[in-house]
């Protein structure tokens, strides 16, 4: 199967030169602290926005299966949308239950986009924002399965595309320990990635004795 032929149901929504982002919410954590993205609402959260989607109740724990299953069992691999890496298919990811392919928002390429979180169990540290495009993909941007279906795009098609703030850096440093409620921040989009669907996943690193992983 071609990656083409993989991406045939994607919904075709391209504006110009626009991004088309499925968005997804990733906890990378130590202390397994809680957050989700509001706006553009990820996959966790997209069914309370629009109700004939499948509801999840755990839109805050998407931190890959918590610390024994992400570090003890699957030695720091987790799923791009913050389930855990076994078994197949992921909650979130193509083939899972809450999994649709829905595109949640449309922006221009290269903007400056308001990001909305929110947290209610913040132990410190930080979040970065990154980008993947469905479309043309290059060798290793997407993950396959043992019958060759696709699974989803890959953390290392992510990480060619991590997005910098309003001030120019790539990281929002949560305020201090307890301080919990909603974020909004300025993120840039990459200048010049154009898509019909992009994955645009916040990924948040805790611990509570400073920012690590």
């Amino acid at each position: 199967m071609s990656p083409q032929d993989a991406l045939g149901d994607f919904l075709p929504l391209s504006w110009g030169r626009s991004l088309a982002l499925i968005t997804v919410a990733v906890v990378v954590s130590l202390a397994e602290g809680h957050g989700r993205l509001l706006d553009p609402p990820s996959r966790a959260t997209l069914w309370e926005e629009k109700f004939n989607f499948p509801a999840y109740y755990d839109e805050y724990q998407g931190f890959c299966g918590g610390v024994d299953a992400h570090w003890g069992r699957f030695g720091g691999r987790c799923g791009v949308c913050g389930d855990p890496y076994f078994p197949l298919p992921r909650a979130h990811e193509r083939g899972g239950h809450y999994y649709t392919g829905t595109p949640t928002r449309t922006y221009r390429s290269g903007s400056f986009i308001n990001v909305t979180l929110r947290i209610t169990a913040n132990h410190r540290g930080w979040i970065e924002f990154r980008l993947c495009a469905y479309d043309d993909p290059e060798v290793g941007d997407l993950e396959y399965d043992s019958s060759g279906n696709l699974v989803e795009v890959t953390q290392e098609c992510l990480d060619k595309h991590l997005m910098s703030l309003e001030d120019g850096r790539t990281r929002f440093y949560l305020p201090g320990e307890f301080a919990n409620g909603d974020q909004t921040i300025k993120v840039r989009l990459s200048e010049g990635l154009t898509c019909k669907n992009c994955l645009f996943p916040m990924e948040m690193e805790y611990g509570k004795l400073g920012p690590r992983r």
